[in-house]
């Protein structure tokens, strides 16, 4: 379903932020190095499309583009907003400080972008000059954290809101290349082994502009 592009006023009637290209770097062996951060141009971020939550789980799931400007001070930031429009029931997106929506897959899935959740977000002091990628040896292997969550109790009517900062997948080439990039969840409405419970996968798309 096309959903409308939700963007905050954090300026989005500037073009132009300044941002970052990065490239990967090899030692004359061939050992990877980490990223460098060099050149100046501007990152857009909006919302494309998102999937069809189905009407049997009573629940409403709403992202909104808080930040669709990344610039050294500050990266694009998306807002999502979980809803329960059924009965009290059990969900799979545990809200506390450890798991959350995209807690074990907030990379694209085809690589090239990563979603973190703001109080978990990497600090600037581990990023690649100005760029928002991590200055990280790309090694090919993304590091997920390591725990099951387990699920979390959503009372008729509740709400949890997520915020995500965008960053540069520091195992592709190059800096928040222009296109389109998918992220998708397993969410699970019900209590576990209910036959009333809803299982779907569900994903958003954001296109990053120059």
């Amino acid at each position: 379903m096309r959903r409308r592009d939700l963007l905050a006023a954090v300026g989005a009637g500037a073009a132009g932020f300044a941002g970052c290209q990065t490239r990967a770097n090899s030692t004359d062996s061939g050992t990877p190095t980490p990223p460098a951060c060099e050149g100046a141009t501007g990152r857009r971020v909006t919302l494309a499309d998102t999937a069809d939550v189905p009407g049997a789980a009573e629940l409403v799931i709403d992202p909104v583009v808080l930040t669709a400007h990344s610039s050294p001070e500050s990266p694009a930031r998306v807002r999502i907003e979980l809803a329960n429009t059924g009965a009290r029931r059990e969900a799979n997106v545990v809200d506390d400080t450890r798991c959350h929506l995209f807690n074990r897959n907030g990379r694209s899935d085809d690589g090239g972008l990563w979603l973190y959740r703001s109080q978990d977000a990497p600090g600037r002091d581990e990023r690649a000059g100005e760029c928002w990628t991590l200055d990280r040896v790309p090694d090919g292997r993304p590091a997920y954290r390591a725990y099951s969550c387990g699920g979390y109790t959503l009372a008729s009517g509740g709400q949890r809101y997520f915020t995500y900062e965008v960053w540069d997948d520091y195992l592709a080439d190059g800096y928040m290349r222009p296109g389109t990039y998918r992220f998708t969840t397993p969410v699970r409405i019900g209590y576990e082994g209910d036959v009333e419970a809803v299982e779907f996968d569900w994903w958003l798309e954001l296109d990053v502009q120059r």
